[in-house]
């Protein structure tokens, strides 16, 4: 389950949770081959906002689909939860602090009714079997206690710090209106991921039970998960939505992104932990030195980091494994600390019939510009069949140099095309280095018969072409944004002047459901590659060491995110 929240109707907007989101979502489907992945945004990539009512994540929809998470789960079992946006801290009526989630829905006007809290995570999370293993990713401020487990990896020293008990988290300072406006930093576009701190007004009936909880060593999780969480700072630090790279998105996902890419995406999580925060430190060194947020690494007490791999199912009852093997040399047989309070209901999987699984981007109408002898040739073409594999997003921001191609008056404007379909900006008025703002955001949706984007920049005072560019889009990586500035062509393929175009450009594919599996799957060195023929028990005992540097049934080993 993969949640991003931009914000768009709220003061404190963020500009890169919805680009984290997508950019996970790739991840896990086509590197780690995950079954099944469910996309909740409230933006698209191009920036209008998502009308789909169950793909916007509200509090209601969260909820439902963390539901759907954890429902029906057995041992072998791999569940991923990322979200990226803004968390917070309440003074609740009962005098202590909580820590949420805050959804699309939140409301300043009643704050603490649309928030997912800490105790409602450890509710879901705690009807987990033994033998499932659970990733969560949270990138947010005030995310370190959403895992209720005692042990952590502290970044903040050198060399890190593992932590074995844990406490209540405290009141961060900084944590209003004027230090949410202090906290961005202008050279990097960087903005906090949280909310001013508010108090509640109305007591809130806590999830979980009192007297329970790993900062009380009754830790709500079966100590047989093997879990892990990634939080993108400690409690008193403030993670950041940055432009990285010519692009917005969370420092944290950058960095473990980056380092899944260096490691080739086989790693511990303690190798993967290390190296995104050698990531965090030479952008803390050299880009934004007053950034003070450190990646925080929590685990179950029986799942050490350096012995489970990143995303790998053969290593899902790892944790199960040590506590048998625990029970076993102390004669105890009572394996979850709250299994005297009654045994916890089994889930029933209810199927949600009406989800969208991925994202679904509205199409824009065709454009009116005027045909050029070069665009027939674009009309010529089939009309595509079936449907689309890929959308494409474009954002067109600027031209330079048509002073060089044009004589006389200047009124520009760029017509855009895949295939038979084309949008066009608005036309900047009397500019030769013209600045488009509005009217510069296009979806295309991409068939199998469709192989560039053109791109043609007009002067309708004029009524003539400046120059064209096209773009290669089967060598165009997938699913990452490319800043490009080109030099533009005349009808005739030579130089146009020294005219040239900007533009960002993204192709999403879609998501479609893996065929089913028809046999074993063969052992590789890549996690991608699932080793199923690899016997979970022998992979606790042989971790792994760095060289160089929707229906009801369900199979043992599937992967949901």
């Amino acid at each position: 389950l993969l949640c991003g929240l931009n914000y768009p109707n709220l003061k404190h907007k963020l500009y890169g949770c919805v680009n984290d989101c997508l950019d996970w979502d790739h991840s896990l489907k086509t590197t780690f081959q995950f079954d099944e992945t469910r996309v909740l945004i409230d933006q698209n990539p191009d920036g209008s906002v998502i009308t789909a009512p169950t793909q916007i994540p509200t509090r209601q929809n969260l909820t439902a689909q963390l539901g759907w998470l954890i429902s029906g789960v057995k041992a072998g079992d791999c569940l991923v939860f990322v979200f990226a946006g803004h968390g917070c801290q309440v003074r609740n009526a009962q005098g202590g602090l909580d820590e949420a989630l805050v959804p699309e829905d939140f409301s300043p006007e009643s704050p603490e009714s649309q928030l997912v809290y800490e105790d409602e995570l450890h509710w879901f999370f705690q009807r987990l079997p033994s033998g499932s293993f659970l990733t969560v990713i949270l990138d947010c401020c005030h995310a370190s206690h959403m895992l209720d487990v005692p042990y952590a990896v502290d970044t903040s020293s050198r060399p890190p710090r593992t932590l074995t008990t844990c406490e209540r988290p405290q009141e961060a300072p900084r944590r209003t209106d004027a230090a949410w406006d202090q906290a961005q930093l202008a050279h990097a576009q960087a903005r906090p991921r949280f909310l001013p701190t508010f108090a509640a007004t109305v007591p809130r009936q806590r999830r979980t039970p009192e007297g329970v909880g790993a900062h009380l060593d009754r830790m709500t999780l079966d100590p047989g998960v093997t879990a892990f969480l990634f939080a993108a700072s400690r409690s008193p630090e403030i993670a950041l939505d940055a432009n990285i790279k010519k692009h917005q998105r969370g420092v944290m996902s950058f960095c473990l992104l980056e380092a899944l890419e260096k490691l080739e995406h086989r790693c511990t999580y303690e190798m993967l932990l290390e190296k995104a925060t050698e990531t965090m430190e030479d952008i803390r060194a050299k880009y934004m030195p007053t950034m003070d947020q450190h990646i925080q690494l929590t685990f179950c007490p029986n799942s050490a980091p350096n012995e489970v791999v990143v995303f790998d199912e053969a290593y899902a009852t790892v944790a199960q494994h040590r506590l048998s093997q625990q029970m076993a040399a102390t004669g105890r047989h009572d394996g979850h600390p709250l299994s005297q309070d009654g045994a916890m209901p089994t889930p029933m999987r209810e199927v949600s019939t009406d989800f969208i699984p991925a994202p679904m981007y509205p199409m824009g109408e065709h454009g009116d510009a005027q045909s050029a002898p070069h665009q027939q040739q674009a009309q010529a073409e089939q009309p595509p069949s079936g449907a689309p594999h890929s959308r494409l997003y474009l954002v067109v921001h600027a031209a330079y140099g048509l002073a060089s191609a044009v004589n006389g008056p200047c009124d520009p404007f760029v017509m855009t095309r895949v295939g038979r379909e084309q949008h066009r900006t608005s036309t900047v008025q009397g500019s030769i280095e013209p600045l488009w703002e509005k009217e510069n955001h296009f979806t295309f949706p991409v068939h199998d018969a469709n192989s560039s984007l053109d791109l043609e920049v007009f002067n309708s005072a004029q009524n003539q072409l400046v120059g064209r560019t096209v773009v290669d889009l089967k060598a165009m990586p997938p699913a990452h944004w490319h800043r490009r500035r080109v030099r533009l062509q005349d009808q005739y393929g030579r130089p146009a002047g020294e005219a040239e175009l900007e533009f960002d450009v993204r192709l999403e594919p879609l998501q479609q459901r893996p065929p089913p599996r028809t046999g074993p799957r063969t052992p590789a060195p890549r996690a991608s590659q699932r080793a199923k023929a690899r016997s979970p028990l022998a992979a606790c005992d042989q971790p792994v060491r760095e060289e160089g540097g929707s229906g009801t049934e369900r199979v043992v080993g599937s992967n949901k995110a």
